[in-house]
């Protein structure tokens, strides 16, 4: 090589201007100085601290990937996507005894009459309302009812008896030929007259709070 000739310099030499010097903290020497072409070895210390900030590094690039995946499974479970709307369901024709039970309330609820409200249960029956405890027994079922009423259209999707006790499961709005705004369970009990008191009336709205 016509540099190392020139030089007067045998291969595998440092230059003249050029010390040996120990690296500190290093179990070998390392060339120091400045001679153009000659490029200082790093140090063993130096290769540990560049490796142990690729690691930091790393570790924080892969910290931050599981927070934003968390973040993305946390806002999906937080914003579900939209029910898909479910077409009403037809509606069928009651018995005459079971059909009473729907026109009365309906008549009842129009005129806000609690007390004729409350005649529609069995003494110990039940009204679930959606957001507020069981209310239980004629007495305070009127109470609950005091005051409440409006327009009220009833229909029937399915119903079912059995001997002294039935069913009617149904869907309200306002007036008749409306959509439904809401759904309810009316489970039944016939008295020793034949007639169908209300045991349980449970009813929530279609639209989401």
């Amino acid at each position: 090589m016509k540099g190392t000739e020139s030089s007067g310099l045998r291969l595998g030499e440092p230059p003249s201007n050029y010390a040996v010097q120990p690296s500190a903290g290093a179990r070998h020497l390392q060339w120091s100085g400045t001679a153009e072409g000659c490029a200082p070895a790093a140090a063993d210390g130096e290769r540990s601290a560049d490796m142990k900030k690729g690691n930091a590094m790393s570790r924080w690039q892969m910290r931050r990937a599981s927070l934003c995946l968390t973040a993305l499974i946390l806002g999906a479970a937080a914003f579900p996507a939209p029910a898909a709307e479910q077409p009403q369901q037809p509606s069928v024709t009651l018995p005459a005894a079971l059909a009473r039970v729907l026109t009365d309330y309906e008549t009842a609820w129009q005129k806000k009459d609690a007390s004729a409200l409350a005649a529609l249960f069995a003494d110990d029956g039940f009204v679930l309302s959606s957001g507020t405890p069981p209310v239980r027994g004629r007495a305070q079922i009127e109470k609950h009812y005091s005051g409440a009423g409006g327009p009220l259209a009833l229909r029937a999707i399915a119903f079912a008896t059995e001997g002294s006790i039935g069913y009617i499961i149904g869907g309200f709005a306002p007036r008749k030929g409306q959509p439904d705004t809401g759904k309810f369970t009316l489970t039944l009990h016939k008295g020793p007259e034949g007639r169908w008191f209300i045991m349980s009336d449970m009813d929530n709205g279609n639209a989401r709070p």
